[in-house]
């Protein structure tokens, strides 16, 4: 957080230094815009520990660090694709509550 709020910064002062008028509806659009790339990078790294650890190793007790109790999975159809594994989440309070999981298991 000590890095976005200093990237915050210097976004602000680059601007006012560029001579441009930031007014309160800005700062506030800048900050809220910071503050949910802050939250997406957090969720992408603790879903990385979890796909490449937690999962990969069947250490079924951790799953909670990301997952809620009653998380809804969708899992894919018989129909054909081409990527190896694509997770799409819907996240509440810090952990995932829905994931549509595809991969090609053949």
């Amino acid at each position: 957080m000590k890095v976005m709020m200093f990237v915050f910064s210097m976004m602000v002062t680059s601007f006012s230094f560029a001579g441009g008028d930031m007014n309160s509806d800005d700062l506030a659009l800048l900050r809220k815009l910071i503050q949910e790339k802050a939250v997406t990078n957090e969720r992408i790294k603790k879903f990385d520990n979890l796909d490449f650890d937690v999962f990969s190793n069947q250490k079924w007790d951790r799953l909670k660090e990301s997952h809620s109790d009653d998380i809804i999975v969708h899992w894919p159809t018989v129909k054909s694709f081409k990527i190896r594994m694509a997770t799409l989440g819907r996240w509440e309070y810090g952990v995932m509550v829905e994931e549509y999981l595809f991969w090609d298991n053949k």
